[in-house]
């Protein structure tokens, strides 16, 4: 038998230390990979997050915008007819259980005070109307009436000014 020749040392280490270097070549490429993976999973989540935020403001413009037009629809129809029923003003109650929770606290502060008070003056003022209407007496309701007239057309107007901050998509 003729012996082996012996392999130059250097080959001899890197016979050694080639399971070690394959190992760490392999951990280092899946640390790499996985790195990847993830920087890619928490840019898709990134995305879906900034998606989400966004619907969330089409979402919350939207239920505004027509709880506005319901109001500012009532508010026409009392200023043109004189008055609403009480099935109306149920509806524009329940609008304002929306509103609550659509709009800011200063609108849902306009909707419950200032022109729930001018809407309900206005329909005082149309039943005085309907019991005096036969008596001679009647320039004081008239007056009371043309006031409350007035007190609508402004506040008409005014819901846009109230409105407006809450009625514009940001991004």
């Amino acid at each position: 038998m003729t012996p082996t020749p012996a392999l130059p040392m250097w080959l001899e280490v890197l016979k050694a230390v080639a399971p070690l270097i394959a190992a760490l070549l392999a951990a280092g490429v899946g640390a790499y990979v996985a790195h990847k993976f993830g920087a890619i999973q928490a840019n898709i989540a990134h995305r879906q997050a900034e998606t989400a935020a966004k619907k969330l403001k089409l979402d919350v413009f939207d239920r505004r915008l027509a709880s506005y037009k319901a109001i500012k629809a009532f508010i026409s129809k009392a200023f043109h007819t004189g008055d609403f029923t009480p099935n109306e003003r149920l509806e524009y109650l329940a609008e304002l259980g929306t509103a609550r929770w659509v709009f800011t606290p200063r609108v849902f502060a306009y909707l419950q005070g200032d022109l729930l008070k001018v809407l309900d003056d206005m329909h005082r003022t149309f039943m005085c109307i309907k019991d005096v209407q036969y008596r001679p007496d009647g320039t004081h309701v008239q007056r009371d009436r043309t006031e409350a007239y007035e007190n609508l057309r402004l506040q008409f107007r005014r819901i846009e000014e109230v409105f407006g901050p809450d009625l514009q998509l940001q991004h």
